[in-house]
């Protein structure tokens, strides 16, 4: 704040008054919160920035990936990427913050195994590998089934939705049982 400081000297002369206004100003700091991106290209980060000390009447003055501009202290719906910011106060000082949002990697599918079934007997498979996201999965197939691999099923098409502790989907297939004939039954 601003104060006014006087100093008194008196002699036989009389009293003497000279004062001094005296800018008083703690040093310009900042707190942010920061939520991460929950999904692959997803955009639902965000950085809250709150201001402490210095003088009031801030600024700040965002760049970010892909052109991004910004004058809010409060940024939703953010991408992945380096995000860079400048905050001023009234008397000039200013603060330099970064900060990195980041993403899951892409749930992905690394193999899957397909098993016809023979002569209709309904021992058909699918038995599907993914990676990425986050945490354990949850698994739901167009037939109806929960589980990670298919088993027991007949000749058809069927999709598998996976989704992640984040509730991220990603959605693979059509994977295509076929009834095979053995020659043997022919």
């Amino acid at each position: 704040g601003l104060y006014t400081i006087c100093l008194t000297a008196t002699n036989e002369c009389g009293d003497d008054v000279t004062c001094t206004e005296i800018l008083y100003v703690t040093t310009l700091k900042t707190t942010e919160a920061v939520t991460q991106v929950s999904c692959f290209n997803g955009q639902n980060g965000s950085i809250i920035v709150t201001p402490e000390g210095g003088l009031p009447d801030y600024e700040i003055v965002w760049e970010g990936p892909n052109g991004f501009a910004s004058t809010s202290f409060e940024l939703t719906g953010l991408s992945a990427g380096i995000y860079k910011a400048f905050v001023s106060d009234a008397h000039g000082n200013v603060v330099e913050i970064t900060h990195e949002i980041t993403q899951p990697s892409e749930i992905v599918q690394t193999s899957v195994e397909v098993i016809n079934e023979v002569n209709g007997n309904g021992q058909g498979s699918v038995h599907p590998e993914v990676t990425g996201g986050t945490g354990s999965y949850t698994y739901l197939w167009s037939n109806g089934a929960d589980t990670k691999d298919l088993d027991k099923i007949g000749a058809g098409s069927y999709t598998l939705v996976v989704k992640d502790e984040n509730g991220c989907e990603k959605t693979f297939g059509p994977y295509v049982v076929e009834n095979t004939v053995n020659a043997e039954n022919v």
